[in-house]
Order: structure tokens, then sequence, then C-alpha cells
């Protein structure tokens, strides 16, 4: 299942594109002040976020498209639901100029929601 989130930011699409991309703006909003290294902002590279409360989070980027479209898939290698599979959320954020504003698009596929809302329909 993929979420989709849309919200309208009161900055330029370049200082949004910033916050999505760079380590340590990423560390900020993301890692609650942890660490963030991107080898490289390409296909292929990689992100390590050392999350503050402890333990580390790598994604796997797999779209760029500069000032318009990031896209990267987090790996919980040790897998959460029981069966020790690795499991994966897939995030693309996608980014629309509207003059000193920037419309944001974000798409999460395979996220937690998704089991939460899978035990509240159980119940």
């Amino acid at each position: 299942m993929t979420e989709i989130f849309s919200a309208t930011i009161e900055a330029p699409v370049e200082k949004v594109w910033a916050t999505l991309t760079e380590g340590e703006q990423i560390a900020r909003w993301f890692s609650g002040g942890g660490e963030c290294t991107i080898d490289e902002l390409a296909p292929g590279g990689t992100m390590t976020l050392g999350l503050a409360g402890g333990g580390t989070v790598r994604g796997h980027i797999v779209e760029v498209e500069p000032q318009r479209v990031f896209a990267y898939r987090i790996v919980n290698e040790i897998g959460g639901d029981g069966t020790g599979e690795p499991e994966y959320v897939h995030i693309r954020f996608m980014l629309t100029a509207d003059g000193d504003r920037t419309r944001l698009r974000l798409e999460e596929e395979n996220s937690h929601l998704d089991k939460i809302k899978a035990v509240a329909e159980a119940l």
C-alpha cells in the first residue's frame, strides 16, 4: 500500500531540495539530531543515518532528478514482521516550483502505517 501526502511549503524549491538531500539537513528532520551521510546523490548511492537514540538506518537511493524527484529505499535488515525477511520502506519526494513556494508530494510505500492498519482491521 502506498500512502500519499502533499503540502505547499513557503520556501523556494532550491531550499526544499537541499533540506531533503543534504546529509546535515536530513539529520535535523529525520534522525532526531543524529548524523546522516550520503556517499553519492545518484541512483545506487547509499544513505547512512545514525539515530540520536542509538541505532543506524541505511537507505539506498533509487531515483534523483535535481530539484524535482528524490527517492530512496530504507531497509530493515533484520525484519520486523517475525519472518526474519528484510523489510523496506520506499520513499519518494516530488517537488514542483510555484514561485517562491514549493509543492511537495510524498509517496511512502510499505510504511509502518500498513502494519498498524492491518492490526486495526484484524480487531
